[in-house]
């Protein structure tokens, strides 16, 4: 079983548990999901500057399509990404078999990593419990936030446990108060000396009778002598509402993500949507790629100069329909985009006469403006002289 981490009398913070918070397990959702959707492509370099897709490089389908047998490439980038978030590490194993390198995820628990002769070794534990000794070659290791660059910490179990504890509490006191009928517990008192088990006995039919969902808004029927009274402070005093918001914001800090992300749209307005999704694109899900980008490029590059695998965020960083437009407009106007090229990022089929590059006016071939110009300027020569 797994061993919690808690505080006095807290709620020990677990890896499972911690899920059912809504807010934990929207944050680490919404971050693996948004990842793995990300197109991961392999390219290589272009002569002149620039680059495009290699279809035909052998690591295309690896990283692109499927990295295993087992799995798609979305669904194992989604596995990385949730066990970096949990354990603050995501680990691989590279396979490789003649031509086809496959990437097998390794659960983090069974990893340990040792220097043996100066020499990073990775220790996989096997079904027969023994340990399998892997160079650092062979291992795609992503490694969370460290103090030292080897003692992890897991925005879970140590960065995030006072926050989310908080939330589990809030959690279950909610829980507790609607399961007893939304009522608040109190004291049932007499001015007769009751034994120890006569107490008991009407603790236990109290409780029968007026605790949970089924027995909510039933009538009350008391011993002679008996009082109740009130002893627990309502929800609204307790301002649990406010407490709970405040945790939705609280946790979203810890894994960078903004709270409309995690369905708080209470200061969500229609202007602020797009820089939020600008916002979560440029400072939450670029520095997880950039970070994946450089360990695969090392192992499965090495000093490859022409090929390299990269992410494209152009879908997250997308901004309205309007805005699109207009910025593509432009681009094309100003030679920076031939119209097939705004076709294609629109998924769009290329037409005939599109790959060329237009400037702004006529829209004529960038390679006719020189033309244009010498004639615009041999016309005014002549108007010139023959004013003359």
């Amino acid at each position: 079983g797994e061993i919690g981490i808690g505080q006095n009398n807290s709620i020990a913070v677990t890896r499972n548990n911690a899920l059912t918070s809504s807010v934990v397990y929207t944050c680490i959702r919404v971050l693996a999901e948004e990842f793995a959707a990300l197109p991961f492509n392999v390219y290589k370099r272009l002569p002149g500057g620039g680059k495009e897709v290699n279809y035909k490089h052998a690591l295309y389908n690896t990283l692109h399509l499927s990295p295993n047998v087992y799995c798609t490439s979305y669904i194992f980038r989604e596995l990385m990404m949730v066990q970096s978030c949990m354990f603050g590490k995501a680990i691989a194993l590279i396979y490789r078999d003649g031509n086809r390198t496959s990437l097998i995820n390794i659960h983090p628990d069974l990893v340990k990593i040792e220097y043996i002769e100066g020499q990073k070794k990775f220790l996989i534990k096997n079904q027969s419990g023994k340990f399998d000794a892997f160079d650092d070659s062979e291992i795609i290791y992503i490694p969370g936030l460290s103090l030292d660059g080897n003692r992890l910490i897991s925005p879970v179990l140590e960065a995030g446990r006072k926050s989310i504890s908080i939330a589990l509490e809030t959690q279950e006191h909610t829980s507790n108060f609607f399961s007893n009928g939304a009522k608040p517990s109190g004291l049932l008192t007499t001015k007769t000396s009751l034994s120890r088990e006569r107490k008991n006995e009407i603790a236990r039919s109290w409780n029968e009778m007026q605790t949970g969902l089924g027995n909510a808004y039933k009538t009350a029927v008391l011993d002679a002598e008996l009082n109740y009274q009130t002893i627990t402070v309502d929800s609204d005093k307790s301002q649990l509402i406010e407490t709970r918001r405040f945790q939705v914001e609280d946790i979203c800090r810890f894994f960078r993500v903004p709270p409309v992300f995690a369905g708080d749209y209470s200061r969500s307005t229609y202007a602020n949507v797009e820089q939020q999704d600008l916002h979560f694109a440029k400072h939450c899900i670029l520095p997880q790629t950039v970070k994946f980008e450089q360990e695969f490029n090392r192992k499965l590059f090495g000093d490859d100069e022409q090929n390299f695998c990269e992410f494209n965020l152009d879908g997250l960083q997308r901004g309205d329909f309007a805005t699109r437009i207009d910025g593509f407009s432009k681009g094309v106007q100003t030679a920076i985009f031939t119209p097939n090229e705004v076709r294609s990022m629109m998924n769009m089929p290329p037409i005939a006469g599109g790959e060329k590059l237009y400037i702004q006016g006529a829209n004529v071939e960038l390679s006719q403006a020189s033309e244009l110009n010498a004639g615009a300027k041999e016309n005014d020569q002549k108007n010139d002289n023959a004013r003359v």
